[in-house]
């Protein structure tokens, strides 16, 4: 599979095989012009098929579609592209999870349009276990290793490695993991599940996650200084200089989160999906700082990853939401991931114990779909182009209804 961003405008002359073009002497055509030939890929419905998304309004949306990874396919001669997205959570029942139906099936709730134009796709729910490859994934952990998180330190750690060795049964998948206060303490880049319960298991608590490490000890070196800028630290007019750079004040997520999206090794083509576990509001020094909740959802695109939250506080102990701190699972909300709430001591109102893979991103990965779509010759522009994807599905305990715009753009 080829990125879309790294398709280079040479493929004009390739796009040959998207459209052919041939000249037409007949009545029908007396001016010579043009004809295209609509791409034949078996199994992906032509755009004439296709009816325009639902009208849906403000007031009914009642979910968040997923953020997804994008590429671009070769198949019978054509290219395809190809969307790949978690799972969707019925809001009405969380322990659902919804099916989509494409164009040309009765049950159809999932539509397309490209620039507003409606488009033939084929859907493919991964629970089915198609012969559709399932893409790889890429999962990072942002762990707050401040003080207050003492008591479920080893708990959390214990969780990421039985869960990473799980995942790696069934899926092609890579683990990273960065370790936050105020700044990045720790961080290991994408690796195996082995590496990972080896990094994790140098230490014991929160100190668990405040090294560096990567594939040789230069790179790992590298990591350490860039969390070391000023770049990934949040700056608080709050604290003394001396505390202000202390790990166990000010914890920020958002700092974690975009010091692995500048510096961890994803794969082209793999799912990024995040796990931010944490007791504390994101406190970014201001709403409208670059480590604010706000800053993510007016910058973080589709295929950045999707977010998921662990709350280690009761569901309904809600910090303070005021210009220093952010709700975290606002992430998640942004972008289309699920929350999780537990106790401090990792487990539940029963006393039972808490595991990461209860968590629903779980069955988010089992759950997720694969869209495709082709006769795209247009969009191999170099300009921005508008995707939208509707969600509209009725079932015996109400609606789901999401819809997704954005925009994406082909260039060398």
């Amino acid at each position: 599979m080829k990125k879309i961003t790294s398709v280079c405008k040479s493929l004009a002359i390739g796009l040959m095989g998207v459209a052919f073009f041939a000249a037409c002497s007949n009545p029908d055509n007396p001016s010579n012009e043009p004809v295209v030939v609509v791409p034949n890929v078996p199994g992906i419905p032509s755009d004439d098929s296709a009816t325009p998304n639902p009208v849906v309004l403000p007031e009914e949306l009642n979910t968040v579609l997923p953020n997804f990874n994008y590429s671009v396919d070769r198949e019978n001669g054509f290219f395809v592209i190809r969307f790949d997205m978690n799972g969707i959570q019925d809001p009405n029942n969380p322990s659902e999870w919804v099916r989509l139906y494409g164009p040309g099936d009765s049950q159809q709730n999932v539509w397309l349009e490209v620039d507003d134009k409606p488009k033939g796709f084929s859907i493919y729910n991964t629970i089915d276990g198609t012969s559709q490859e399932q893409a790889p994934v890429d999962l990072v952990f942002l762990v707050d290793n401040s003080s207050s998180m003492s008591e479920e330190a080893n708990a959390i750690a214990r969780d990421i490695i039985e869960w990473s060795k799980e995942l790696s049964k069934t899926l092609d998948v890579r683990f990273g993991c960065v370790g936050y206060g105020g700044f990045v303490s720790g961080a290991i880049n994408l690796t195996t599940a082995e590496k990972m319960e080896e990094w994790l298991n140098k230490s014991t608590g929160i100190m668990r996650t405040r090294d560096f490490a990567d594939e040789t000890p230069e790179k790992a070196q590298a990591l350490k200084d860039a969390a070391a800028t000023d770049e990934y630290r949040v700056v608080s007019t709050y604290y003394s200089y001396e505390r202000r750079y202390d790990p166990d004040y000010e914890e920020c997520g958002v700092v974690a989160l975009r010091f692995a999206n500048d510096k961890f090794s994803f794969r082209t083509g793999a799912n990024r999906i995040y796990v931010n576990l944490t007791d504390e509001p994101n406190q970014p020094n201001g709403k409208d700082a670059e480590f604010s909740t706000k800053w993510v959802k007016e910058n973080w695109t589709s295929t950045m990853g999707t977010i998921h939250t662990v709350w280690t506080r009761s569901a309904y102990d809600k910090p303070e939401d005021n210009v220093d701190r952010d709700y975290p699972w606002d992430l998640s909300f942004y972008t289309g991931g699920t929350i999780l709430c537990t106790s401090s001591s990792f487990r539940d109102s029963n006393g039972n114990d808490v595991r990461l893979s209860d968590l629903p991103v779980s069955s988010a990965i089992m759950n997720s779909y694969v869209i495709k779509f082709t006769n795209i010759e247009e969009i191999f522009d170099g300009n921005e182009h508008k995707i939208k994807i509707t969600v509209k599905s009725v079932g015996s305990d109400g609606s789901v209804v999401a819809e997704k715009v954005f925009y994406i753009k082909f260039e060398q």
